[in-house]
């Protein structure tokens, strides 16, 4: 039986509200749930399983600081090492981490993300532009682990008496391994994304394959030989077809008017049609 690698890491909150050793309960049990959550979630994506890792916390006393000594254990086989992909116990500043992109990307949103003939990534934000591996940028744009994030590192320091959120390999070392203090604290919120949308309307000649005729949800049609979702704005014909004023919709096809929705992100495209007009039956009148 394989060997279970265990990672030990203390996370420490420093501020005037924990010179006696104390944290108020919400907030630690949100950090703590948040923190669990960053860790089997990066595991999940990294291992592609969430449940060969367990996470086991413990409250110590460190000298005017609230201090929780956090073991990880990753039981599968050959398991990329989530902690050292996350910065949790190397550091943030170190590059090829999360926290290393997220304090780089200083709360800006991601233009892009680009794939290197090396292996590598390039993430993108406005005219800047930093490399990391592929895995680092799977954890960077995912959405679960970016708000876990946010939740055990920004929002506790925006407690007036929370200054910082460090890490350090022990209870008993002097060095954090991590430091993030008030005025860094607005770079780990939650992930930002550059979207662009552009909606346009075209004149098409399409094949209704499914229907609805009580809403506007449900329908689909051969567009251009391709199936595909469409949303029925036009609630003139909705009306005929429920009164029975317009015959069946399947087999025939139709001239209508689309509004294409073309949404652009991280270098990819979705596009959604909704029909916004049935002028009529192709090659009949109106």
């Amino acid at each position: 039986m394989a060997e279970s690698t265990i990672t030990k890491f203390c996370v420490i909150y420093d501020g005037d509200d924990h010179e006696n050793h104390e944290m108020n309960i919400g907030m630690l049990g949100r950090s703590l749930s948040a923190l669990g959550d960053a860790i089997t979630e990066a595991n999940a994506v990294l291992n592609g399983d969430a449940s060969s890792i367990d996470v086991r916390v413990s409250a110590d006393l460190i000298p005017g600081s609230f201090g929780i000594d956090v073991q990880v254990i990753q039981s599968a086989i050959d398991a990329k090492d989530v902690i050292l992909a996350l910065g949790l116990a190397t550091g943030a500043v170190a590059t090829g981490s999360v926290l290393a992109v997220i304090d780089w990307l200083k709360g800006e949103e991601i233009t892009i993300i680009e794939d290197e003939e090396n292996g590598m990534k390039k993430i993108h934000t406005g005219n800047r532009f930093i490399e990391c591996q592929d895995d680092i940028a799977k954890l960077v744009q995912d959405t679960r682990v970016r708000k876990s994030i946010e939740k055990f590192i920004y929002e506790p320091l925006q407690n007036p008496g929370t200054n910082c959120f460090a890490t350090r390999k022990s209870r008993d070392s002097i060095e954090n391994d991590v430091y993030i203090d008030k005025q860094t604290a607005s770079s780990y919120t939650g992930l930002v994304i550059h979207q662009t949308e552009k909606t346009i309307p075209v004149e098409a000649t399409i094949k209704f394959t499914a229907a609805n005729v009580n809403k506007s949800t449900g329908w689909k049609a051969i567009i251009e030989g391709q199936e595909h979702i469409v949303r029925m704005q036009d609630e003139f014909f909705l009306e005929r077809l429920s009164n029975m004023q317009e015959p069946h919709v399947f087999g025939r096809t139709f001239t209508v008017t689309l509004q294409v929705k073309t949404i652009a992100k991280l270098g990819s495209e979705i596009v959604k049609y909704a029909v916004e007009r049935v002028h009529h039956e192709s090659g009949t009148a109106s």
